[in-house]
């Protein structure tokens, strides 16, 4: 069986390193007609690797009853992600967050006595109990998905728990290690993670980053604490989920975003982008939110990610696919950096009026990020190569750009330099280069030196140099561009179910290009602007039976008693009582945590009989 290893820079199987760039995709907030595409997409935009939370209110809605079913077959998602030849992060918790109802848990757990939730309290031990219980079913379900069972799956790495934001070393050892304890002893052989921002540190475990600002140093301070293990940045987030009553803020251009990315890339750390594709809170999944009782998550969670929630790829989806193909396609030179060299620069900031060039070498190249504010309206910057040289790096009106310098090519060449953006290296034998339109570009391959110009048109500018096929494209044509397994396609907006490129909108043709015959093009097919699906013969249910109490539905309970306790994980549920006298009388109503809706016999004088609706949500 293989093994899963790391070092101060980069995860190893069987001692071959692996570089993640991955993409958070919530299993459960998508129809599982869906998922296919979903993870199609995110390979699309150049991630190797999806993470996905675990929701265990979900899959034990009730004690003891376990559902991994249709819309929630955790084990399929994962068998789709490695069919797709991606990695898998798996994130079970117990408690995961994600803006869920109760932060995954299930509310069946509040009506155990003397509950202690999120810890490890000897004298009340049920959660811990529970908390195994789950664990246990859900390695049950992907044990032999990891990366180092016999048949080799997705599954790379774990994370224990979530965003412990506290410091309390007695939790540490009497509940957060035994999280550790639960999935170790139920087969979990791949490394763990945690995500606790180093609020609480676990003993055989790997720390990983969370959030979205000031990415470059946290990253370095991270290393400082934690030599021989990589950088990851466990979530960093593409945008916020919608509350009700809220506006929405709008954040679709991906220049905040790719400035985040490039951050950590020249921080020489790993990335999973949250959310890569929100989806949906289908149900009563959505939660609260820390801003009060009243602060509810909405149904959509759109999250303004990469992917939309209905599938759609805008301006953001973009700026990921940029900088992602780059960094998954090159990953053996960042996995190759050395970790602990950490040159000083400008620090990047997001109102930085300077430019940040910050240099990472290493054994298969170096990488050069070049990252500045949104004030900064540089557009074209010299950089002193080592040898002296002087190379003038075109930025457009991009925030950030990057170049290799003496860079293995899969073996085949070395990529000297460039001014221009590499993106992908197809088949060893075709370099993809970007830059602004217009842009001089120069591109050395083994020394051998060759000028190219950045198209202003939809025609890419192809070469030979060194028996190396370079194609040059814009930027619009980079977003455009499409890696399938006989070469690259321009004028493309991602591909069906077989496999067949979907044309772009607006884009009047496509070009194939092809590392070893000549370039074709033609017109593709106009896209068909898709239908709003009509909605018709809309009918109300009746309540009736359930108001005057003559629902067959109804069962009879000693008092007043939460739903949770009646084992009713999710939604609304009726009361029924009869008041037996007309004097006044205190009347208990049910607990419940956000609304009651009262129905009465019509009667406001003398109210003898009401039935009571209310919703259960932590």
């Amino acid at each position: 069986m293989a093994t899963v290893s790391f070092d101060g820079q980069s995860f190893m199987i069987d001692g071959r390193r692996i570089w993640l760039v991955s993409g958070s995709i919530h299993y459960t907030r998508v129809p599982r007609g869906l998922w296919r595409s979903r993870i199609a997409a995110a390979k699309e935009a150049g991630l190797n690797c999806i993470d996905t939370y675990v929701f265990w209110n979900l899959h034990e809605p009730v004690p003891n009853q376990f559902n991994f079913e249709d819309d929630i077959d955790l084990r399929q998602f994962v068998e789709l992600i490695g069919e797709a030849g991606m990695y898998c992060i798996l994130r079970p918790g117990p408690f995961v967050d994600a803006d869920c109802d109760f932060g995954g848990l299930p509310g069946w757990l509040t009506t155990i006595d003397q509950m202690k939730l999120r810890e490890g309290n000897p004298l009340t031990p049920a959660f811990r109990k529970a908390s195994a219980r789950y664990l246990s079913m859900v390695m049950a379900q992907v044990r032999d998905l990891q990366a180092t069972s016999a048949g080799g799956g997705p599954i790379v790495l774990m994370q224990a728990e979530n965003r412990w934001y506290c410091h309390n070393p007695d939790q540490e050892q009497k509940y957060l290690r035994e999280i550790v304890r639960y999935l170790r002893e139920n087969g979990c052989s791949v490394p763990i993670i945690v995500s606790n921002n180093l609020w609480q540190r676990v003993e055989g475990t790997l720390d990983a980053w969370s959030g979205s600002e000031h990415l470059t140093a946290n990253l370095r301070q991270l290393r400082l604490i934690q030599p021989d293990a990589p950088r990851l940045v466990s979530g960093c987030w593409s945008g916020h989920a919608d509350q009700w009553g809220v506006p929405h803020q709008v954040d679709r251009s991906g220049s905040h975003l790719s400035h985040c990315l490039a951050q950590i890339l020249a921080a020489g750390g790993q990335y999973n982008l949250e959310m890569f594709h929100g989806g949906t809170n289908v149900g009563f999944l959505a939660g609260r939110t820390a801003a009060g009782p009243a602060n509810f998550i909405a149904t959509t969670y759109d999250c303004d990610a990469p992917l939309r929630e209905g599938g759609g790829r805008g301006l953001k989806y973009d700026a990921v696919k940029r900088i992602s193909t780059f960094a998954s396609q090159f990953g053996h030179v960042f996995a190759n950096l050395e970790p602990h060299r950490g040159p000083v620069t400008i620090a990047p900031s997001a109102d930085s009026q300077s430019v940040s060039v910050i240099d990472q070498h290493g054994s298969q190249g170096h990488v050069v990020f070049l990252i500045k504010g949104n004030r900064n309206r540089t557009a074209l910057v010299d950089v002193l190569l080592s040898s002296g040289l002087t190379i003038p790096i075109p930025l457009g009106q991009d925030r950030v750009a990057w170049i290799l310098l003496e860079a293995n090519l899969s073996g085949v060449a070395e990529l000297t330099y460039t001014n221009l953006r590499p993106w992908a290296f197809i088949d060893r034998r075709m370099l993809v280069l970007f830059g602004p339109a217009g842009a001089e570009g120069v591109v050395c391959i083994n020394g051998a030196t060759l000028r190219m110009k950045v198209p202003k048109t939809h025609k890419p500018t192809v070469q030979m140099i060194e028996d190396i096929k370079v194609v040059v494209l814009n930027e619009p044509q980079v977003d455009a561009a499409l890696i399938t397994p006989e070469g690259l396609v321009i004028g493309a907006d991602g591909q069906d179910d077989q496999g067949r490129p979907l044309p772009r909108p607006n884009w009047p043709v496509q070009t194939k290009i092809y590392p070893d015959r000549k370039t074709t093009t033609f017109h593709a097919d106009p896209v068909r602007a898709s239908r709003a699906p009509r909605l018709v013969r809309w009918e109300q249910a009746s309540c009736e039976d359930l108001i005057r109490g003559r629902s067959d539905r109804y069962k009879t309970i000693d008092g007043p008693s939460s739903l949770e306790a009646l084992r009713c994980p999710f939604g609304y549920g009726w009361y029924h009582l009869n008041l037996e006298s007309s004097s006044n009388q205190n009347v208990l109503w049910p607990r419940a945590a956000d609304r009651l809706h009262l129905f009465s016999d019509g009667n406001a004088n003398r109210i003898r009989e009401f039935s009571v609706l209310t919703q259960f949500r932590q």
